[in-house]
């Protein structure tokens, strides 16, 4: 939402209060190093080193989104289905993860939350121990892809992915 209000550049700073829309202003501020800080409330506030965490997860994950597409040889819009779990999947603002480019925009539609999958997971086993068989059958059609090592990963998309940039991101009044 501070992308689209105009308080965010696409690069990741926080605007100058006197940049910022005439509504905005009173909630931006600078500390004594000049790093920008927007109030939430008087004791909480979205800071320069906060964004620029958000970038670089982001980056990662929209970074690693790419390499499974590209390694699985298909484009985002032939993707049946996203599945979230954990805290992630289920605190995601999905609208907001497109916007900011996290998410590709062709997922609209095809994401599905599952919530605490690693605790489901351990009392269905508790509850019915024949799911061992199941869950080794699921285990072993996995693939594991280490981006870490990876020259596209590290050099290419994940540098390019840094940045809010043509992620359908428009200023409303």
């Amino acid at each position: 939402m501070l992308l689209r209000l105009g308080v965010i550049a696409p690069g990741g700073r926080l605007l100058p209060p006197e940049d910022a829309p005439m509504p905005l202003r009173r909630y931006l501020t600078r500390d004594d190093d000049g790093n920008g800080r927007f109030h939430l409330t008087p004791e909480v506030s979205l800071t320069a080193a906060d964004v620029r965490n958000l970038q670089l997860a982001k980056a990662a994950v929209a970074a690693g989104i790419r390499v499974l597409l590209q390694q699985r040889g298909i484009a985002p819009e032939q993707v049946d289905g996203v599945y979230l779990a954990g805290g992630f999947g289920s605190y995601l603002d999905p609208e907001s993860a497109m916007a900011i480019g996290m998410l590709p925009r062709a997922c609209a539609g095809k994401l599905h939350t599952l919530g605490n999958t690693a605790l489901a997971g351990a009392a269905a086993l508790t509850l019915d121990p024949a799911q061992w068989q199941r869950i080794g059958n699921i285990s072993r059609a996995c693939d594991y892809l280490e981006l870490s090592g990876r020259a596209d990963f590290c050099r290419g998309l994940y540098r390019r992915s840094v940045v809010f940039r043509n992620h359908n991101i428009s200023r409303r009044s």
